[in-house]
């Protein structure tokens, strides 16, 4: 990027050298009028600006950057460099083991019994919420792009767990080996279990963050709560629809299948209000973490 087509100048002390530039950057000045930078800039000094404007680049932070209302371009060494995640690959690890510890939990059904009120539900439930959590903090803070990248991340784990499952299923048993019925009963591959998991997930997961990002597009990003909410209350929705229907429809007889549904929904909803605090704390120390400011997004 040529500093002499972007409009923007920095005024430094004449008796500073450009090799010796330092974090006093926040004495920069801007110059708005692009047709004198570009008069006064001869085409061969072009790439010692561009050295120049590097160096004092390399000390800006995110807020400085907006507080200046600069024009930085995104192709330039420094901006990659700044836009590149930090801790982007632990939120990724522990959403797709967050998935994957839910759907081995998933195989037991549990029923509750608190006096008049008789609740089932999976074991997934237990967990499974979590991922909603990560996936809100992945679209609120890294956009749908990253997002939809980490949760295609979890559907291939998914299918590579259920394949290596089903590979060890059928394998021979050893000897002295006598657990293959239990191994069986709880990893064994059933695939109507293993289409619903990944389906619920998939669709669910890719609609939370679609929801996510569009209520952010259509009411700016004021009222986190209701784009964090209301993200969950559709997803966790075609999620839960999905899985339960595809699993144990017809498994699970009558009303004890609708019971099903709505325990899993409403506690799966449930969490995600209950943590609301934590998960606010949680994007703002990822966006810290990040050198992001408020309610900035990372761009991919």
């Amino acid at each position: 990027m040529h500093l002499a087509c972007t409009g923007v100048r920095f005024l430094m002390d004449e008796d500073e050298a450009p090799s010796s530039l330092s974090p006093r950057v926040t004495t920069a000045s801007l110059l708005m009028n692009e047709d004198e930078v570009c008069g006064r800039l001869h085409p061969t000094t072009s790439r010692a600006t561009e050295e120049i404007q590097g160096k004092i680049l390399i000390y800006l932070t995110t807020e400085q950057r907006l507080s200046m209302n600069a024009t930085i371009d995104t192709e330039t060494p420094v901006s990659t460099q700044t836009q590149t995640p930090r801790i982007l690959d632990i939120i990724a690890v522990m959403f797709v083991a967050f998935l994957l510890i839910s759907n081995i939990a998933g195989t037991k059904v549990t029923a509750l019994d608190w006096g008049p009120i008789h609740l089932v539900f999976d074991g997934g439930a237990i967990l499974f919420p979590l991922t909603y959590i990560l996936g809100d903090v992945l679209s609120e803070v890294y956009g749908f792009k990253r997002a939809r990248r980490v949760i295609f991340m979890g559907f291939a784990a998914s299918i590579i767990a259920s394949l290596t499952f089903w590979i060890v299923q059928i394998s021979p048993v050893g000897p002295g080996y006598e657990n293959q019925a239990a191994f069986e009963a709880v990893l064994g591959f059933v695939p109507r279990i293993v289409l619903a998991s990944i389906t619920g997930y998939l669709i669910g997961q890719l609609v939370n963050a679609f929801v996510l990002v569009k209520i952010r597009e259509k009411w700016g990003k004021n009222h986190l709560w209701a784009r964090l909410v209301g993200s969950t209350l559709v997803g966790e929705f075609v999620d839960t629809l999905l899985f339960c229907t595809i699993a144990f429809f017809g498994v699970i007889p009558g009303m004890e299948f609708l019971n099903y549904i709505v325990t899993g929904y409403v506690y799966k909803v449930g969490v995600e209000i209950v943590l609301l605090p934590i998960t606010y704390r949680v994007i703002s120390w990822v966006r810290r973490r990040e050198g992001l400011a408020k309610d900035e997004v990372l761009a991919a």
